[in-house]
């Protein structure tokens, strides 16, 4: 089995939903902001937005093709 291969967009999980955005990851992204938040008394909304822009970062970096990443940067 090859590094990375359980990631694979479009994939088992991480298949496409509605406009092309792998749904089971913005949900764990979401539960993640949520528990975050409550641990450590922060705002859920702010929480969120930085998970969701280092979930962008960090794609970018790996050189990972996401839809958003696509629609933002272009493909790689």
């Amino acid at each position: 089995m090859k590094v990375g291969s359980s990631c694979t967009p479009g994939v088992g999980l991480h298949a496409h939903g509605p406009f092309g955005f792998a749904v089971f990851d913005a949900l764990l992204t979401v539960l993640a902001s949520f528990l975050i938040a409550k641990l450590f008394h922060v705002s859920f909304w702010i929480t969120a937005l930085v998970l969701f822009v280092l979930g962008i970062i960090v794609h970018r970096v790996l050189k990972v093709n996401t839809a958003l990443n696509v629609k933002i940067f272009g493909e790689l």
